[in-house]
């Protein structure tokens, strides 16, 4: 017998609901909640439709900064799934992940963290913000694309062997081309 699951989804709901209220938007972000783009192309149709619920700190659908609703269950539901004492969802995209991560990881100055060379930007402002040295990989190259995927598995032994104090290790997996390569690096 099949496990029965638990398809809870509280902050898409949320935002379903706001939607079917049809409110005048005068919040961010400033698409205004889809109209911005219905006059384009039929194929924005479904952006568009993303774009009416994408919505932040409006009443019922809780509060990024400081999730008490919504959010929170969400982000409750999440950890579970994923086996995670916590869970939360980024503000900001990827750079405010970023910046949680190094700033948890490199609390001394002078820490050292073993970043992939071709790290996003927020990667080093987080190192200058956290007082953090980086020790910069080498990516490998795709032979297909000629786009750098993650260092090799020898390149981060080597790594790890001469900086054994390290903080960690930070990779960007997938690529930002959506690029994934498989390594015994993600057995660790």
């Amino acid at each position: 017998m099949a496990e029965e699951r638990n398809l809870n989804a509280p902050l898409y709901e949320a935002l379903l609901r706001y939607r079917e209220k049809k409110d005048v938007s005068f919040h961010v972000p400033g698409h205004k909640n889809g109209r911005a783009l219905r006059d384009e192309e039929r194929t924005l149709e479904e952006l568009a439709r993303v774009m009416e619920i994408d919505v932040t700190e409006i009443t019922g659908t809780d509060d990024l900064h400081h999730p008490e609703g919504v959010i929170r269950e969400g982000q409750l539901l999440a950890a579970a799934q994923f086996g995670a004492e916590e869970t939360f969802f980024l503000v900001g995209g990827s750079t405010a992940g970023n910046l949680a991560l190094i700033l948890s990881a490199c609390t001394a100055p002078g820490d050292v963290l073993l970043v992939q060379r071709n790290v996003h930007k927020s990667v080093i402002h987080g190192l200058m913000l956290a007082g953090a040295h980086a020790v910069f990989l080498a990516p490998q190259q795709d032979a297909d694309s000629g786009l750098s995927t993650i260092p090799s598995e020898a390149t981060v032994r080597e790594a790890l062997r001469r900086y054994p104090g390290a903080k960690g290790l930070l990779l960007t997996h997938p690529s930002y081309y959506g690029m994934g390569a498989f390594s015994p690096l993600f057995l660790f």
